[in-house]
């Protein structure tokens, strides 16, 4: 909830303790709704990032594996 409303920048009033903000009628408020979707993108672009970084090391392991196995193929 947000502490003002910048479409109702009255101090005394606020439109959402009041339930009389346009926005929340008509579906939910605007602005919470963008933000939460902000939110939700950046958390997301987070955990693509996190996943990529993970998926890179896994590959460099395996390749390490690799090269092991090459390695004492040869001694054998």
């Amino acid at each position: 909830m947000l502490k003002r409303c910048p479409f109702f920048p009255n101090d005394t009033i606020n439109p959402c303790l009041t339930n009389n903000c346009q926005f929340q009628c008509a579906g939910g408020c605007a602005i919470s709704l963008a933000a939460y979707a902000y939110d939700s993108f950046t958390e997301s672009k987070k955990n693509r990032e996190k996943t990529e970084d993970l998926e890179n090391k896994l590959n460099n392991i395996e390749y390490e594996i690799g090269q092991l196995k090459q390695v004492l193929s040869r001694l054998s």
